[in-house]
């Protein structure tokens, strides 16, 4: 209770969320929101004027609520039955489309739990961007066995009989049929994330799970909560009644019933069905909504629209999301693609620049064998150059030794001698100089 007292003193106003939806006080069974979509003090029924202009003179805290970051919100309280199986929606009289096919039991619990694949129970999710997380759990049985509970939920169902009175011929029992509603949820949604150092939200969510054990009793099976994965945080509430239908246990289906019982037909059972879920938000709202600085509705709720025209906005929300990804999965593949021919453009330059490299190394390697073999060649010439004048200058030297020893050489021919001597010397001179010089001829 600290957590109220403190959010008294702190009370901050919200909007109310479009698809609001009421409930009577006082019904003979456990008062819940209604089976349709949602009903509202603007649109709930096409009555008299008078009518609609008391029950807004007698709306409370529409005015005396503070501000919730700036912004005033209004509560949200939602309620729905499911079946076992899906079932088709009735055409509009006069034609039209017949709208998409109600959701069963499994595709809630699918949705509540997170369940994969994602594309299948949590598409609202994945098509925000946000990843799937677990429920927090409340109260009531443990998100892990509710899979158990649903098994065993099927199986009560099952051993049903409803007697039918058809309007002609004998009165009969049969099963109940699959199709009849064995499990409700209600949503009571908080206006953005849930902050635990805001003593409003810990208000709210304390009152709303007392106030939702007080209303459904032994036919609560569980409360939880989406905390992370969606932008507002909300509390999901299942009942049941025990395998059998539960309609009787919600306020607008159950005033249904009652006006039908009474004979009433016709704008009479509409009207009894606003009349109590308009009941069921003003109790919501003096239990827990005005403890938390929340309006009974919003002083500039939004546009209402009709079930089909919802899913069918919902649709194109899901179709522009699901264009943008692929957009940007285009994008991602293009730049994917471009760094991929950038990559094999580099390693082709790279793989060019190798061989050449390779080639030129190898041109370079071949030159220099080729001036090592050159080289080699010239210094094989150059030796046989020198050993060739070394035999010339030897048999020249052995020439003028035997001349001038018999005395048979003239002046001149010694003299011609030992220039040829000199010049060989010369020769063998520069050889060794490394200077490249011809041989002479021996005469």
């Amino acid at each position: 209770m600290n957590a109220v007292a403190s959010a008294n003193n702190s009370a901050t106003t919200t909007k109310e969320a479009t698809g609001q939806v009421e409930q009577s006080k006082g019904a003979q069974a456990p008062a819940v929101v209604a089976v349709k979509a949602t009903t509202n003090d603007t649109t709930a029924t096409k009555g008299s004027e008078t009518k609609r202009a008391t029950s807004k003179a007698k709306r409370p805290g529409s005015t005396t609520s503070q501000l919730l970051d700036g912004i005033k919100h209004g509560q949200f309280v939602h309620e729905k039955a499911y079946a076992i199986t899906k079932g088709q929606r009735r055409p509009k009289k006069g034609g039209g489309r017949t709208g998409r096919k109600k959701a069963d039991v499994n595709s809630i619990l699918g949705e509540l739990l997170r369940k994969q694949p994602y594309a299948r129970y949590c598409a609202h999710i994945v098509a925000n961007g946000m990843k799937p997380e677990p429920p927090v759990h409340l109260a009531g049985k443990k998100p892990e066995e509710l899979e158990d509970y649903y098994t065993k939920l099927r199986r009560q169902a099952s051993k049903i009989d409803k007697q039918v009175v058809p309007k002609r011929g004998r009165t009969y029992t049969r099963s109940q049929s699959k199709a009849e509603c064995i499990l409700g949820t209600c949503i009571v949604s908080w206006p953005g994330a849930g902050d635990e150092n805001n003593p409003s939200f810990l208000a709210w969510r304390e009152l709303t799970v007392r106030w939702l054990k007080k209303r459904y009793g032994n036919n609560l099976v569980g409360v939880y909560a989406h905390a992370k994965d969606e932008p507002n945080y909300h509390i999901h509430c299942l009942f049941d009644n025990s395998g059998a239908n539960v309609k009787p246990l919600m306020a607008g289906a159950a005033a249904v019933i009652r006006a039908e019982q009474q004979g009433v037909k016709g704008r009479a059972i509409r009207d009894a069905h606003d009349d109590a879920c308009r009941a069921l938000q003003n109790e919501f709202y003096e239990d827990v909504a005005k403890h938390c600085g929340l309006l009974r509705k919003s002083d500039n709720p939004g546009t209402r629209v009709s079930m089909s025209e919802a899913h069918l906005r919902k649709a194109r929300e899901y179709e522009q999301a699901a264009r943008q990804d692929r957009e940007e999965a285009r994008q991602e593949l293009e730049q994917v693609r471009a760094a991929s021919q950038l990559i094999n453009r580099t390693a082709h330059e790279n793989e060019n620049y190798v061989r050449r490299r390779v080639a030129e190394a190898a041109k370079a390697k071949e030159d220099a064998e080729a001036e090592k073999a050159i080289a080699a060649v010239g210094h094989t010439r150059t030796k046989a150059k020198e050993d060739c004048l070394r035999e010339v200058q030897k048999k020249l030297l052995s020439i003028v030794a035997g001349s001038r020893t018999k005395g048979q050489l003239s002046n001149q021919e010694a003299a011609e001698l030992g220039e040829r001597l000199g010049l060989t010397g010369q020769m063998l001179d520069a050889i060794r100089g490394g200077k490249q010089t011809d041989v002479p001829e021996a005469k």
